[in-house]
């Protein structure tokens, strides 16, 4: 009997630890992300009635570097590419889910791109974009701030091509 008592006792401690664990990982990855679907609509009305224009006045945040992520790219792929791991999820336990249970793509159809801003090593807005509001991926991976001036390109029956302005 002392030994199913022990057991209990020292698995419930090594949930609770497991736990606290997960719980500190989560709140050290978790990023306000409230700022994406403004972001998504300035830039879907931008690409919509410009021809050219400089992301920085866009974007409602700061930030140096952009990261262009293409449709399929796993989690852990999106974390290697930017170097940085992150969570939007608004709850711990949506955290648990999203990491353990469901399937490890953000982007799995052809028709979104994730637009993932850093500001000194941190990131401050994970935008999931459709392209057919905005093609992003013509564009390097990695674009830094000072070079985020675009030509939106319009063909018929095509997404608007985003290009870097010459």
């Amino acid at each position: 009997m002392k030994l199913i008592k022990r057991f209990v006792i020292a698995l419930t401690v090594l949930l609770v630890i497991g736990t606290a664990y997960l719980y500190i990982d989560y709140r050290l990855q978790r990023i306000d992300n409230n700022q994406a679907p403004v972001l998504a609509e300035q830039l879907e009305v931008c690409i919509r009635e410009q021809d050219e224009f400089l992301l920085e006045e866009i974007c409602p945040f700061s930030w140096d570097t952009l990261h262009i992520i293409r449709p399929y790219t796993s989690k852990d792929k999106m974390y290697k590419q930017v170097g940085i791991k992150w969570a939007t999820e608004d709850s711990f336990v949506f955290f648990l889910l999203s990491r353990y249970c469901f399937n490890n793509f953000n982007l799995d159809a052809d028709e979104v791109q994730a637009l993932v801003f850093v500001e000194q090593g941190k990131i401050v807005c994970y935008c999931v974009y459709f392209r057919e509001n905005g093609d992003f991926l013509q564009l390097p991976k990695k674009i830094e701030l000072s070079e985020a001036i675009f030509t939106v390109k319009r063909k018929q029956f095509s997404y608007p091509l985003i290009e870097i302005a010459p």
